[in-house]
């Protein structure tokens, strides 16, 4: 037996009611795949925190991975880390995810039991990882790990590991009685919204790209810091398998926009993706996914829900042309609201949000928010007030205007309309007092 199969890793992670932790099962597939041993805890709440302390104590692997998707959803697995530090663990504790790449000074300053952070897709890092780890090397040099001696090694931005892994699954959820499963057909998004995670994200990667030496050519046709597509077929395959063997009826797809940009090659996608499941026997299901109104069309709508879709996420966002204008997102207009309708007349359950308070709101700004909210037609929507998440260019412009306040896990903003800033306070309020953490658009999501 070889020291790399002797190798075993913890991943650590969140896993919301009613879902699957995909990033988390990517990771152990690729681990299973390079011949580690890999064990899961997902942490929701104490108890399952103490939980997953007390098994990692018990029998303490060489790796333990944090999952940190976002800074909310961070601070649980974090403490994990400084429970098992406290604890006396001296194992490798690597971190992973969306916020860990876009916080990593950050989070290496403030937590000196975290000893490496993986920055974009950690399929290839962890596995190398582990192997080091178990043969007793150093993980500096690794290619997209940031230690204490700084990013080191630029990303293998052209790796396509990532997409040939097999997600491990474990227990599936259930949704109204059917089995569930989550899968992504596709990575990244074009769009570059300035107040949007996954756009910092992908902007940095293209730069890690560039820093490895890849003309920015290469890097396009890539899809680095755009879109990378898996074959139709390989979603095709996962999916008559989880159909067939598991009994999954319902697919939740987690791409920042499932379908190609273009009418002409979403509707040409579509039509082979229908025909791949029937050539694989894949009866009745239901597909859920968001989609940018902006970027689909009647025929589309048409097409989509004819395939089995159920349910969609369409954001709405912001309700001005200033404010489109202010953070690179254009409003819904006439078009998109009507896109709406047709979706609710098609069986098809919509859901939306509009950003109703942004740090660039105005009197005039909300108001036309609370008038665009009149005019959806059909469906579930909500009224959200905008979050700044580290890393983005609202993050870096708010702190250049001093407004920003609070710390990456949770930042706020001031506004300097002393009325914006009465309405944002009883917004929330109400808000919190009339659904606390029950959110009816979230439920329906």
């Amino acid at each position: 037996m070889t020291l790399t199969s002797r190798a075993r890793v913890v991943l650590v992670g969140r896993r919301l009611e009613h879902n699957e932790n995909l990033g988390l099962a990517y990771l152990a597939g690729a681990l299973v795949q390079a011949g580690m041993t890999v064990e899961r805890h997902y942490v929701n709440d104490a108890v399952e925190l103490e939980r997953a302390v007390t098994a990692i104590l018990a029998r303490p692997p060489e790796v333990v991975g944090l999952s940190l998707a976002d800074g909310g959803s961070a601070i649980l697995p974090l403490a994990v880390g400084e429970a098992l530090s406290r604890a006396g663990f001296r194992g490798h504790v690597t971190a992973g995810g969306q916020f860990a790449t876009l916080a990593r000074d950050w989070l290496l300053g403030r937590h000196e039991w975290l000893d490496s952070e993986v920055r974009f897709a950690g399929e290839g890092p962890i596995v190398e990882i582990a192997r080091r780890v178990a043969e007793g090397r150093n993980v500096d040099g690794i290619g997209g790990v940031t230690t204490r001696a700084g990013d080191g090694a630029p990303a293998d931005v052209l790796d396509s590991v990532s997409q040939s892994v097999h997600p491990l699954r474990d227990e599936l959820p259930e949704i109204l009685g059917h089995k569930a499963a989550h899968m992504a057909a596709s990575r990244g998004c074009l769009g570059r919204c300035q107040y949007c995670g996954p756009a910092a994200l992908h902007t940095l990667e293209r730069r890690e790209g560039v820093r490895a030496g890849v003309t920015k050519e290469v890097l396009t046709r890539a899809g680095v810091g755009g879109v990378r597509r898996r074959e139709i077929d390989a979603v095709c395959d996962e999916m008559a398998e989880l159909w067939h063997r598991r009994g999954v009826r319902y697919f939740y797809f987690v791409d920042e926009h499932l379908l190609p940009y273009a009418e002409h090659e979403a509707l040409e996608y579509l039509r082979l993706w229908k025909r791949g499941l029937a050539e694989r026997g894949v009866g009745a299901f239901g597909i859920g996914t968001m989609l940018r109104a902006d970027r689909i069309t009647p025929a589309i709508v048409a097409a989509f829900a004819e395939l089995g879709l159920v349910r969609v996420f369409v954001g709405l966002e912001l309700a001005t042309a200033e404010e489109g204008h202010r953070f690179g997102r254009p409003p819904p207009g006439d078009s998109e609201l009507a896109l709406l309708e047709q979706l609710a007349d098609l069986g098809v359950v919509t859901v939306s949000n509009l950003m109703l308070v942004n740090p660039c709101s105005t009197p005039e700004t909300i108001a036309s928010g609370i008038d665009l909210l009149d005019r959806v037609p059909r469906g579930v929507f909500e009224a959200t007030r905008m979050m700044v998440y580290h890393g983005t260019r609202l993050h870096q412009t708010m702190q250049e205007e001093q407004r920003l306040i609070g710390n990456p896990f949770r930042y706020g903003y001031t506004f300097s309309d002393p009325r914006v800033e009465r309405f944002a306070e009883i917004f929330m309020r109400l808000r919190a007092e009339a659904f606390w953490d029950y959110s009816v658009a979230f439920r329906t999501h």
